[in-house]
């Protein structure tokens, strides 16, 4: 399938005209994001590739009742969907034929791959965080996450927020496990990482405060928005908690750099560990094959 062009590339606070070219709206979205740490791409897919996408989940869930019924919160909404381009195709081709991947070849200077993503039906209402412990590379923070609106996000579902600007100052990893084995000295392997990783946090959320106030975004179906590794952003909570928020992530990387996980961002010396997983061809781009489609519990 061909990539769809942006039929009307207005970025948060820019308002090109129509007819630019690829390279006009790119620069303008390289530019938010340098700036900001993240930028928001107006009408990026069409909206009927997007009513495919939620077509396709319904009947993910009608194939896998079971799955279903047993993967919901406390009051029963869904919860988020790992790696369901692996099973829709609609899903595959949001992720690797739509506009926003043109931006992440400029942004990368290599092709862009995908590594995972997460189909959210409800917010998660997730606290301010950055996802680098999650998506170690090397070099460090060849990752960006790429958020796609399915549906119009109602200010009352918990809609995503970003600190602006918080991308530029970095919560370094040793200084976090070297406090850890201070305060908690008998911490060692997991217990070590997630002692490391909820100072990680705290330090995360002193950035963010001190940085700027979060922007909720005012994001329509269709749109993308695109982050730093570092870029604080969360859910808002959400004031009624049945209305949806249909919408996609997908995490990306150059063309052939692994993803490794939080023990390796906080533990990990020296070269790269070993490669985790291989890849697939879809759509002219590098899909991993790290891990199958389920509910993250």
């Amino acid at each position: 399938m061909q990539q769809t062009a942006l039929r009307d590339p207005e970025l948060l606070g820019i308002s090109p005209e129509a007819h630019l070219p690829a390279s006009s709206w790119i620069d303008a979205a390289l530019a938010a994001f340098e700036r900001d740490g993240y930028c928001l791409l107006r009408n990026a897919v069409d909206p009927g590739l997007c009513d495919e996408v939620v077509r396709d989940y319904g009947r993910y869930l009608s194939e896998n009742p079971q799955e279903a019924v047993e993967n919901v919160d406390n009051i029963g909404r869904h919860l988020r969907l790992v790696n369901f381009h692996l099973w829709s195709d609609a899903a595959m081709r949001l992720g690797a034929t739509t506009p926003p991947m043109k931006f992440l070849d400029r942004l990368f200077g290599a092709p862009a791959s995908l590594y995972t993503s997460l189909f959210f039906e409800y917010s998660t209402e997730q606290s301010v965080h950055r996802d680098s412990p999650f998506f170690e590379t090397f070099p460090r923070n060849l990752f960006v996450g790429v958020w796609f609106a399915l549906e119009d996000i109602d200010p009352k579902s918990g809609p995503l927020f970003v600190h602006a600007g918080g991308h530029r100052k970095d919560s370094h990893p040793d200084a976090c496990v070297a406090e850890a084995r201070q305060r908690w000295p008998e911490a060692t392997g997991d217990e070590l990482v997630s002692a490391a990783l909820e100072i990680y946090y705290r330090n995360v959320a002193e950035v963010a405060a001190a940085c700027a106030p979060p922007t909720v975004l005012p994001i329509r179906k269709g749109d993308a928005v695109i982050w730093h590794a570092l870029a604080p952003h969360g859910g808002s909570p959400a004031v009624e908690k049945t209305l949806t928020r249909r919408s996609m992530v997908f995490h990306c990387t150059p063309q052939d750099v692994q993803v490794y996980q939080q023990n390796v961002f906080f533990l990990h010396q020296g070269d790269p560990p070993p490669p985790r997983y291989g890849y697939k061809a879809a759509y002219n781009r590098q899909v991993a094959l790290a891990g199958g489609t389920a509910f993250q519990k």
